[in-house]
């Protein structure tokens, strides 16, 4: 998945520009018209000017700009928000990231349902989206489960067995008791594959116990940072990029 990453690349100037969050297209050529930009130096004045993305150095205003190929995000996301960018009914994250977020077009990576909280990874690599779409089915998510009851370890097997019902099949999931975060509640870790809180709400209510809130905590290996507060962002970091096999976002 990671070959074409590697090569060198020369890309128009307007579209090296873009990808370093310079503005719009006609924010771009406007400055490349009026003589702003400079390559190695030297002022050019035509947007389809091929810059090699491993050696030029370009400045606008004489400000050396930051080329990112791809960008990869982190979010936590609170409930109640949608993932997608053009919700017509409820508040999307885009309104937590800045606007270049959703001018370069950054998708989620793994979709959270609207009542679902925590880790949402974002990024405008579209072969990335489809890889990691279609490994979803082998690809572990560890939720975090605030109920109104205490789960027993009789549970552990009915989750691990994957609960049949008339209308419902629950999913296949590793059980386990872990810190509550608030007072007078009660709170699980459930390993399985990805699911919506429709689907954790109901394995839970099978087996008599209500789900107050649940967070997502891991995609795969990587981990939602605790420091990460609800609503905040960053980018993902090497070790992070790692796992996901990008070897060099930035050629």
């Amino acid at each position: 998945m990671d070959s074409e990453r590697g090569r060198v690349m020369a890309v128009r100037l307007e579209n090296y520009m873009f990808r370093s969050d310079v503005g719009t297209y006609e924010e771009i050529n406007k400055l490349i018209s009026d003589g702003k930009v400079k390559i190695n130096g030297v002022v050019k004045t035509d947007n389809n000017y091929k810059v090699d993305t491993l050696s030029d150095f370009v400045e606008v205003n004489d400000a050396l700009l930051f080329y990112r190929r791809y960008v990869y995000l982190m979010l936590n996301k609170p409930a109640g928000f949608s993932a997608k960018a053009n919700d017509r009914h409820y508040k999307t994250i885009f309104s937590m990231l800045p606007d270049w977020c959703a001018r370069r077009g950054l998708k989620p990576v793994n979709m959270l349902d609207i009542d679902l909280s925590g880790l949402v990874i974002l990024t405008d690599d579209e072969g990335l989206r489809i890889f990691e779409a279609s490994q979803k089915k082998n690809k572990d998510m560890v939720y975090h489960v605030q109920t109104d009851k205490p789960a027993a370890i009789k549970h552990v097997d009915a989750f691990s067995n994957g609960m049949k019902m008339r209308d419902f099949t629950g999913q296949i999931a590793q059980l386990s008791k872990t810190e509550s975060y608030y007072k007078d509640e009660f709170a699980s870790r459930v390993t399985t594959k990805e699911c919506g809180y429709e689907d954790i709400r109901r394995m839970f209510n099978a087996i008599g116990i209500k789900v107050i809130s649940a967070e997502l905590i891991a995609y795969g290996d990587i981990i939602l940072p605790i420091e990460l507060e609800t609503g905040a962002w960053r980018e993902l970091k090497v070790n992070e990029l790692e796992i996901l096999n990008i070897k060099n976002p930035y050629a």
